[in-house]
């Protein structure tokens, strides 16, 4: 368990308040704190996340992706449904789960899961309905930090259904960060670790769209399909204007520039023989365009409008 708080701790972000303009409504000074952060998260968790930057540094890390969507929120609760998957998908790849971040006794926040296996639309009726398990034991308090609200289950209480008549224990780790989200589990058996923990990075990716054109040898500049594409790392193959395969692909992402330093926002053209990249251009990560012009190819993306 102190493996994974160090783990965890070591890769906290500044955690940004609300900017926005909010209304204001009397609340009970008891849940006022309480109620301040369920609304923070209702604004800040929705999102698409990549662990692109962790994969990129070790690359025996399968390359994940995480999307959240708000469900349902009224005064003391917020439901969201969360999917994590490999970019590569497999069968076994993908887990859903309902999130539920409630105002408790004592200005308490507190979050559940549960385990879902549908769309929006079906998540909305189960939770309507009441039909959701939520793993019993396994709620944590929401902590408000400096750098993040983090919260952290106990084994003891935390049991994972029998499987083969053996029950594991879970301590799962949650740290919620203005750019990102960081999720540390490991199992325990009998009180003893099983197996190594398990520290997934994700960093809030950002939509751009984007232009391209290629240029053959003694031939005029042809434009290509406009296009648009997330900032997790994932490869995209551009398309021309029939909507074939142009043989352009590119990867769009945020990564360190070098161990320690600042992220950048990095775009690569990737060879699609080799999966590498045969170039690249780079900036902030707070910048509003990125491109690569080399001649006989050009492309350039823009940040859509939304959150940062």
């Amino acid at each position: 368990m102190n493996q994974i708080k160090l783990l965890i701790s070591a890769t906290l972000l500044l955690f940004l308040t609300a900017c926005a303009t909010q209304k204001i409504v009397e609340v009970d000074p008891q849940t006022a704190v309480a109620r301040s952060a369920l609304q923070e998260l209702e604004t800040f968790l929705p999102g698409h996340y990549s662990n692109f930057a962790q994969h990129w540094g070790d690359q025996s890390k399968v390359l994940r992706l995480l999307d959240i969507s708000l469900l349902l929120v009224d005064a003391q609760h917020a439901w969201f449904i969360s999917t994590q998957r490999d970019a590569i998908a497999t069968e076994h790849s993908e887990r859903q789960q309902i999130l539920l971040f409630r105002i408790v006794e004592n200005d308490r926040l507190e979050l559940s899961f549960a385990p879902f296996r549908g769309d929006s639309a079906a998540a909305i009726r189960a939770i309507q309905a009441s039909t959701l398990a939520f793993i019993p034991g396994c709620a944590m308090t929401i902590h408000t930090t400096p750098a993040a609200y983090a919260g952290e289950t106990t084994a003891q209480n935390c049991r994972l259904p029998a499987v083969n008549g053996e029950s594991h224990g879970l301590v799962k780790d949650i740290s919620i960060q203005a750019g990102g989200i960081t999720i540390g589990d490991q199992l325990f058996q009998h009180g003893s670790p099983l197996g190594s923990p398990s520290v997934q990075q994700f960093q809030r990716s950002y939509e751009f769209n984007g232009w391209a054109g290629v240029k053959p040898p003694q031939a005029e500049w042809t434009p290509l399909a406009n296009f648009s594409i997330y900032s997790d790392g994932q490869i995209v193959e551009l398309a021309d204007q029939a909507g074939n395969n142009s043989g352009v692909s590119i990867r769009l992402s945020q990564v360190t520039w070098k161990r320690g330093e600042d992220m950048i926002l990095r775009l690569d053209l990737i060879d699609q023989q080799t999966g590498k990249p045969s170039a690249y251009g780079f900036t902030g990560t707070n910048s509003n365009s990125i491109g690569i012009n080399l001649g006989h190819i050009q492309i350039g993306l823009q940040r859509r409008p939304g959150k940062r």
